[in-house]
């Protein structure tokens, strides 16, 4: 996903479409699929896991499929769309994915205060990649000029802390 509000795509008789996207916790997350046309009972059915696999949601619907969650851990997490099996998956069409803005790629978490400490994080990275992270108390100052605060490598699912 690329930060559109919306994609469209085909279904296939039998396939399975999946989607990744980046989120922080406490994201909202909300993901749609929205039948445009349908051959032999296609019902969207949407389904997404987190960073770790677990089955946040699962929702079919006739005509579209909603699941909206709030997300709990940082990380990429998975959207799968499909037919409805009630159908015995005869049915193919084409759907358009709505989703809140979410993306695929590098994000900056919100940070969190805890008295005089930052507690800042990112999700998206390359796993095992190295990033350095930079700091000024005057924004307007050329990053050149910025010092390194921290050099660290992002871990096994692209997170650093």
């Amino acid at each position: 996903m690329n930060g559109s509000g919306s994609y469209n795509a085909s279904l296939p008789i039998g396939d399975l479409d999946s989607w990744t996207f980046t989120a922080c916790a406490g994201d909202a997350l909300r993901v749609r699929a929205d039948e445009v046309a349908q051959t032999n009972n296609f019902a969207p059915w949407v389904r997404l896991y987190g960073p770790t696999g677990l089955l946040l949601g699962s929702v079919f619907g006739a005509t579209s499929a909603e699941v909206s969650v709030v997300a709990t851990n940082r990380g990429t997490y998975l959207v799968v769309i499909a037919n409805n099996d009630y159908y015995n998956n005869a049915g193919y069409g084409t759907y358009q994915l709505v989703v809140n803005g979410l993306s695929d790629g590098m994000k900056l978490c919100i940070p969190q205060i805890s008295g005089t400490n930052a507690n800042i994080g990112g999700i998206g990275g390359t796993p095992g990649a190295s990033y350095v992270l930079f700091t000024h108390t005057n924004i307007s100052t050329p990053v050149e000029s910025w010092t390194p605060l921290v050099t660290n490598q992002f871990d096994s699912v692209g997170v650093f802390n």
